[in-house]
């Protein structure tokens, strides 16, 4: 009897869960104050209760022995949920937007490092083990980067960190870093220009776009495609005062395979978003005089601005070609209102009055609404 109760008590602890973070449950000052007396960081997982990484840290991450072993020992660990209670206003201390977030905080409340997403055990222990490091904390190092430390390896090791934590500051701490190096093609400077660079004026930018075939073999078509275009329309954003003459360089160099045909479209846009109605009208004309498009939602759209926006006839004539090659490629109701439309415009009665009969049949058959060309069709007819 004494050799089996032994070997009991001896499989006992061999069968023993293992111990992940030990979470406390008290108010935020409670945590700070455990902080300031224990002489740790605090850490959070900033959570909310619909995120599924946030589901996967604590099912798969938090329970790991190992890194229960690390966290319990060296920070006060607090679990949040970001759209309840003191959450609401950490969210806000601490602009959090993606989830999960986690962050690492001194007894003050002052941020020392944050991190975003799911991350396994062996990362986690990683992410604490920096954020007990000086040299790899983003809170010290944003100090660092402040205080005019352009250093390329602080610069590589402050945007791998600003990176982690989905940071909008990484663009810009990118941009400095490949301002420090003259070989583009390395390996860690194709992938930050890939990754983080978004200055359109840079020359790692103009590295990018005249060495595309390799940037999309190696992180796809799609993704640079995206970055490229991404990077070009934040510059506009960012610089609204611009010429035409500067924004037509700035489409050519940046999409220099067809940047003639993509500024003229492009010229299009611009006046059109600076509600500039004649330079529109004149832009569009040249285009589609130049370049032919056999998309009928695209002709029939340009075609009933025109309509909406000029009694000029000539440009109504063209318009009315648009139209018409749309009607041509795919018959619909809208298509055959915006012929009808303009062939009233133009005078063109007979023409106007047979088309705005078709649309009518068209849209009955489709079930759309054709209340407009009704009374389009009833003035026709009046008249």
């Amino acid at each position: 009897m004494k050799k089996i109760l032994i070997i009991i008590l001896w499989i006992i602890p061999c069968i023993a869960p293992a111990q992940g973070i030990s979470f406390e449950h008290g108010e935020w000052a409670t945590a700070l104050e455990m902080s300031k007396k224990e002489g740790k960081l605090v850490f959070v997982d900033a959570f909310t209760t619909w995120c599924g990484p946030c589901k996967m840290l604590s099912r798969n991450t938090f329970p790991d022995s190992a890194v229960g072993a690390y966290f319990n020992k060296h920070f006060i660990n607090v679990k949040m949920d970001m759209e309840k209670g003191e959450g609401i206003a950490l969210a806000q201390q601490y602009t959090i937007a993606s989830y999960p977030t986690l962050l690492f905080v001194n007894s003050t409340g002052e941020l020392v490092h944050k991190a975003v997403g799911f991350h396994t055990p062996t990362q986690l222990i990683e992410l604490g083990q920096n954020a007990n490091n000086p040299e790899k904390q983003i809170g010290a190092m944003d100090k660092q980067y402040a205080s005019g430390n352009r250093q390329p390896e602080f610069l590589s090791r402050y945007l791998e960190a600003l990176a982690a934590a989905y940071d909008p500051q990484s663009g810009i701490v990118a941009n400095k870093f490949l301002a420090t190096q003259t070989d583009f093609s390395t390996e860690r400077n194709m992938d930050i220009i890939a990754r983080y660079s978004d200055d359109a004026l840079a020359p790692a930018f103009k590295y990018l776009v005249t060495h595309r075939s390799a940037f999309d073999n190696k992180y796809g078509q799609e993704h640079i495609d995206a970055r490229i275009q991404g990077i070009f329309d934040q510059h506009l954003m960012l610089n609204p005062e611009l010429t035409w003459p500067e924004t037509e360089k700035l489409v050519r160099s940046t999409f220099p395979e067809d940047g003639v045909k993509r500024a003229a479209q492009f010229k299009m846009t611009w006046n059109r978003n600076r509600e500039d109605v004649p330079g529109y009208l004149n832009a569009a004309t040249e285009y589609y005089q130049k370049y032919s498009s056999d998309n009928p939602d695209e002709l029939n759209e340009v075609a009933w601005i025109f309509y909406k926006n000029t009694n000029d006839k000539k440009y109504l004539k063209n318009a009315l070609k648009w139209a018409e090659k749309s009607v041509q490629l795919f018959q619909s109701y809208a298509n055959t209102d915006t012929v009808a439309a303009i062939q009233a415009k133009l005078g063109k009665k007979k023409e106007a009055i047979t088309n705005a009969k078709k649309a009518i049949e068209l849209a009955k058959a489709s079930g759309e609404d054709y209340s407009q060309t009704q009374l389009l069709l009833n003035e026709l007819e009046k008249g």
